[in-house]
């Protein structure tokens, strides 16, 4: 933990990606501000989805959800110096939590929100450290987003050669107007590393960054050239399968999946992991099918397996 400002800047300049200087701006939150839990929420669409946590339980994380419709969400978006709900408050995990949300804004656009927790009530000292603390945040959401941008002109993921999510998005469109002509359904089997901190604190960021390039050449191995494997964020993959029998999608997952730890175990690394398989056989908005799979995978998280996602 960074007991310093020194130290705390540090930290950030040794960091080597996005979340990891976002995990440093939490932890050096948690600690000088004494927290419960303490969160980055990034705007997606209309909705936010949480970006990086401390304290706060899944279960939290899931329902808390919130998009811009939402009347409290609009309020908190219209308000620069953030709100405060205390004694439980509509978005607290326990009653009697303080809570503070902060809207995360770049030149005068919504990007995310930050948010934190304790029993006990926050000084205007404190609630001012929160905000320079988000405000930094802030910055690094908008530079991570711009990177997004920049590499959604290629098809590909620079660091370990898969697919990236934009050329992914085009397949599934092409997958799913194969379904309305010929009724074919497919399958989307989703993987990830279950904790990448813990991973990083481990092994190091640069065996990490290997393993996720031993991860890809084992997908790429264990599937067709006709599917399409492509890395969302920094350590989830999402394959798209065609194949049309919705009985084969199961086996064939977990036939990818011994492959992919066989894989892991040839490097000599123990990296839990999270699997999720959905079967699209009615056409549904591609946000949808990420959607599904990305509780799916939370629920793998929960029941260390291979979970059946429904749309």
């Amino acid at each position: 933990m960074p007991h310093s400002l020194h130290e705390f800047m540090n930290k950030l300049n040794r960091a080597t990606s996005h979340e990891e200087m976002l995990s440093g701006i939490m932890d050096s939150a948690v600690h000088q501000l004494g927290l419960s839990g303490c969160a980055v929420f990034l705007k997606k669409g209309d909705r936010f989805k949480v970006k990086i946590s401390r304290g706060f339980s899944s279960r939290f994380q899931r329902h808390f959800l919130p998009s811009e419709s939402d009347e409290h969400f609009s309020a908190l978006l219209n308000c620069p110096r953030g709100m405060s709900f205390e004694d439980g408050g509509p978005f607290a995990e326990k009653k009697g939590n303080h809570l503070f949300l902060f809207p995360l804004q770049f030149k005068g656009l919504c990007i995310g929100f930050s948010v934190m927790a304790r029993r006990n009530p926050f000084s205007p000292d404190e609630l001012m450290t929160f905000e320079n603390l988000s405000i930094l945040a802030a910055f690094i959401l908008h530079d991570e987003i711009l990177e997004e941008k920049l590499r959604s002109r290629s098809i590909f993921d620079d660091e370990t050669g898969a697919y990236n999510a934009f050329y992914f998005k085009l397949k599934m469109a092409d997958a799913l107007g194969y379904l309305d002509r010929y009724n074919h359904g497919f399958a989307v089997l989703g993987i990830r590393y279950r904790s990448t901190i813990s991973l990083k604190r481990l092994y190091g960021n640069l065996r990490v960054r290997e393993s996720l390039c031993v991860l890809t050449q084992k997908i790429r191995s264990a599937i067709r050239t006709i599917d399409t494997p492509a890395r969302f964020e920094e350590s989830t993959f999402y394959i798209l399968l065609r194949t049309p029998q919705k009985e084969a999608a199961g086996p064939l997952a977990r036939r990818i999946i011994t492959i992919i730890e066989e894989g892991l175990q040839e490097i000599e690394m123990k990296a839990p992991m999270d699997y999720a398989i959905l079967f699209v056989d009615k056409n549904i908005p591609y946000l949808s099918v990420i959607r599904a799979l990305e509780e799916a995978l939370d629920e793998s998280q929960r029941k260390r397996g291979l979970v059946i996602a429904t749309p």
